[in-house]
């Protein structure tokens, strides 16, 4: 078996960047990545030293 990992939505995404709430209610919260392998989960690249990114929970099934 293969692992095979997708890239969110980009329209899931956006209205997560403007304020809309997570899987499980809550909003984002936001970080700033050390550079330290924090992968992004819309274009799946790391993000780099300084760079925002969103703490948020997922469902990718209903």
């Amino acid at each position: 078996m293969t692992i095979q990992f997708k890239a969110l939505p980009t329209e899931g995404v956006r209205t997560l960047q403007r304020g809309g709430i997570d899987a499980y209610g809550q909003m984002p919260e936001r970080k700033i990545s050390d550079g330290d392998g924090m992968p992004c989960r819309h274009c799946l690249k790391n993000i780099a030293a300084g760079d925002a990114y969103l703490v948020l929970a997922y469902r990718p099934f209903p």
